[in-house]
């Protein structure tokens, strides 16, 4: 698997346990456009160009960044799997780890992305222990 490929893979996985969409994008006719559209709740959006490392985005790739940041989205680029994180904070806000019943009810900070801790695995329970929290 090349080099793109392999942090691409690894931001896919990385934006979903964050609580967002990853989405492919595809536009035939019309080259130049980010590889991946990235999601979060309450209308967060960021394109994102995936590159291998060192490597920078061709001209035509440039000018559509430019084209969507004139329509007012964010468009990144990364070239190496340690900015995922960053980027996954930029754009999806700063983290509300809550319960299944408080997400139900709304429950968490104004502004900030839920992440819902279930219990049942080891991150979760590692989490619930900073906060102090019965989760």
């Amino acid at each position: 698997m090349a080099e793109e490929a392999k942090i691409e893979e690894k931001l896919v996985k990385a934006v979903k346990k964050a609580g967002g969409l990853c989405l492919k994008l595809v536009s035939p006719g019309y080259v130049g456009v980010p590889d991946r559209i990235v999601m979060f709740p309450f209308g967060k959006i960021g394109f994102v160009e995936v590159k291998a490392h060192k490597k920078k985005p061709r001209k035509i790739q440039l000018q559509r960044h430019k084209e969507l940041r004139s329509l007012g989205f964010n468009t990144y680029v990364i070239d190496n799997e340690k900015q995922i994180q960053k980027l996954i904070e930029v754009i999806g806000g700063p983290v509300a780890y809550v319960n299944k019943f408080d997400y139900f009810f709304g429950e968490f900070p104004r502004g900030y992305r839920p992440v819902i801790i279930d219990g049942n695995d080891e991150e979760a329970k590692d989490i619930e222990s900073m906060l102090g929290g019965d989760y």
